[in-house]
């Protein structure tokens, strides 16, 4: 098995463990860089399943149903990394394989049993109600939905306690019954808004004192590598200020994520060489 394999395979042992992880411990341990670490929570591992809390990650539940979920998500990200015609075989070899096993409990097309638990969630939805349920033997009192979704053939609610998302499978969730509080749409979108102006920045070790000195936004958070290069995080207000900064700092200091600041750095770049 190669370097990089068995790092994710210790990894994802970890996760399976109910480990909360650190992109700093993980370098050291693996001898890696924390860009390395980085690549690999954020993108080989991506996943729904996947929660991120500051800067520690961790599975939202060890249960089999949501690690086989999360397994999945894996498969199609390596598999998407590899890319060319073997992207194309595999995925068609791993839709026959899903479609043909009883690996989700669910299937799309055998849902009858499960409308009026559907009907239930989407009148909540539509009235701004919370919801109470029976969930494997547990009773959730006054959760907040956001929706239903699916993962391959298995489909999830999805909904937010205390502050938290939680995904519950359609087939596990009993007795779904619309409870007479309300909650605000702001409450959804504040914690979406929240999530897309997350930044992180990655900057080569003759610009990391410079980066670290500076206050890019708020609950800045940073980490430094062996070789002295750094990855700062914060909470962006002014994004058309960011850009300013990071222009006159490049190469020596990227963006990490999100895509959209990426892309519109890429763009203000192509305009400027355009121009020359």
């Amino acid at each position: 098995m190669s370097e990089k394999y068995n790092r994710l395979s210790k990894i994802v042992d970890k996760l399976y463990c109910g480990e909360e992880l650190r992109i700093a411990s993980l370098a050291k341990e693996f001898h890696t860089s924390t860009k390395t670490i980085q690549r690999d929570l954020k993108e080989r591992l991506k996943s729904d399943f996947l929660i991120r809390e500051g800067n520690r990650f961790r599975l939202r539940s060890t249960q089999k149903d949501q690690r086989s979920a999360f397994a999945i998500s894996v498969l199609e990200n390596l598999i998407q990394e590899i890319g060319g015609s073997f992207e194309a075989d595999a995925n068609e070899i791993l839709d026959k394989s899903l479609s043909s096993s009883s690996l989700f409990e669910t299937p799309l097309k055998n849902i009858t049993h499960k409308i009026q638990e559907i009907l239930q969630i989407q009148k909540a939805l539509k009235m701004q109600n919370k919801l109470s349920f029976n969930y494997k033997n547990k009773k959730y009192l006054h959760t907040q939905p956001i929706d239903l979704c699916a993962t391959r053939h298995c489909i999830y609610l999805r909904a937010y306690i205390k502050n938290e998302i939680f995904f519950f499978s359609l087939e596990h969730i009993t007795h779904c019954k619309l409870s007479r509080q309300k909650y605000l749409i702001s409450t959804q979108n504040d914690c979406t808004q929240q999530e897309q102006s997350k930044v992180s920045l990655f900057a080569y070790p003759q610009a990391s004192k410079y980066a670290q000195a500076i206050q890019w936004g708020e609950q800045q958070e940073c980490w430094q590598d062996n070789d002295g290069s750094l990855i700062i995080e914060f909470f962006c207000e002014n994004e058309n200020a960011l850009i300013s900064e990071i222009l006159s700092q490049i190469p020596h200091i990227i963006v990490l994520e999100p895509q959209s600041l990426k892309d519109r750095i890429e763009a203000k770049i192509l305009a400027y060489i355009k121009k020359q």
